[in-house]
Order: structure tokens, then sequence, then C-alpha cells
């Protein structure tokens, strides 16, 4: 699905073949890959991610952005959100940023991201994390996302067995 946001200090523009490199990039960092429960990390390489990149401009049932800093025109992460269902109201989300890259970038990204989920009729969004991912944790409640559960040594990371939260946010929040 084509969707393009805009905020103060970034571009949140569709992902095209070009970004496969700059996503394998993020994803095959072993410090994000050990706070992501993402699946799509699990089997990574350039090749993966050109592939991934053209079954979601084919398929259209999600919505794949890449984070573009306005000042140069740099790709600095990725917000992508999946449709769980076909009335195309529930969304399971997944972001991440490049490493080192702060300054609220992510925060700015979801606020803008979220208001357009609600305005095309998404009612409800989640969002699964790992148990040690404080950051994440920290900035989705912030943005009023509410833990639902949490799934006991349900994933393994390299390093260890975490825990899953999962959060959400409803509409009407």
């Amino acid at each position: 699905m084509y969707l393009f946001c805009e905020s103060n200090r970034l571009y949140l523009r569709p992902v095209t073949l070009k970004d496969s490199n700059f996503i394998y990039n993020i994803k095959s960092n072993e410090l994000i890959k050990n706070f992501s429960i993402v699946n799509s990390f699990d089997d990574i390489s350039n090749h993966t991610e050109i592939q991934d990149i053209k079954n979601t401009i084919k398929n259209n049932n999600e919505i794949y952005l890449i984070l573009t800093l306005k000042e140069d025109n740099s790709s600095i992460g990725f917000i992508r959100s999946k449709f769980l269902n076909k009335k195309r109201n529930i969304v399971n989300l997944e972001f991440a940023l490049n490493n080192g890259k702060r300054n609220g970038y992510m925060k700015e990204a979801l606020n803008i991201f979220i208001e357009k989920l609600f305005s095309i009729g998404v009612e409800r969004i989640e969002i699964s994390i790992l148990d040690n991912n404080k950051i994440a944790y920290s900035l989705l409640t912030f943005l009023n996302f509410k833990l639902e559960g949490t799934k006991r040594k349900a994933y393994y990371t390299s390093s260890k067995c975490h825990d899953v939260l999962i959060l959400s946010l409803l509409k009407q929040e």
C-alpha cells in the first residue's frame, strides 16, 4: 500500500528496491538483532531483502516506509505494518533505527505514522517486543500503547532466552 508521511524533520517514504542494502545493514546489526523479535531478521541477506521488498510492493497488504532525514535525505530507519485481517483495521507494527540514531526521530516518525494509520481506518495497532528492549518499551508506553501480556521465555537470541511483551494501541485511546 502506498503511503507517504512528513513531519518537521522527517519524510516517511515508501520502500524501494534501492533500500535493500540499507535495510540489510540495519537487520544484520548484532545489537539490533539482540533487541528485536522481528521474524524477518532470522534469515537475512541482501537477496532476501530484495525479495521481501518485491513481495511487499506486489502484495499490497502492508505499509513499509523508510525514515529519511529532510536535512540531508539520508535514510535512518524503517517502520513497517502488516494488515492482520481482511477488513484491514488491525496491523502488526515493527520498526528499527540505524545504530546510534536517536534524537527523538522514532518518536516523531511513529506519532505521524500512527495518526495516518488511524485516519485510513485502522482501529488496532499491535507489536511484540523483547523484555530487554527498554528503549522500545519506554517509547511505546509514552505513545499510549498498553501492555496486554507476556509470553514467557518465548524467543531466543544469540545471547539468551527472553520473554516477549505484547503491546497494543486502540484508535479510541
